[in-house]
């Protein structure tokens, strides 16, 4: 995937790079860029198969992972509501 990345040297709307049975298609408009990797296979193309990342004044906004190739949380975390939003107030202070 990121090999696909490195193949582009401008992000331009509707930009399609195809390698193998892999598409990345990048979608921008005055706002946002999306990059949307999916599974094609004899011309199909498998959308929930796949990555997409949508970036938001260069701030990743949504990640929607069709592969489950990550994870979102820990299961060994041990922390409480409260105490995780106290965290991201620390965190977020000038």
């Amino acid at each position: 995937m990121s090999n696909m990345l490195d193949s582009v040297s401008r992000v331009e709307n509707n930009k399609e790079v195809i390698d193998g049975n892999l598409k990345l298609i990048i979608y921008t408009d005055a706002w946002s860029v999306r990059f949307t990797w999916m599974y094609t296979e004899n011309g199909i193309d498998y959308q929930t198969k796949g990555l997409q990342m949508l970036f938001q004044s260069n701030i990743l906004t949504l990640m929607t992972d069709g592969y489950f190739q990550y994870t979102i949380g820990n299961a060994n975390l041990a922390i409480s509501r409260d105490q995780a939003i106290d965290v991201a107030k620390t965190t977020l202070k000038p």
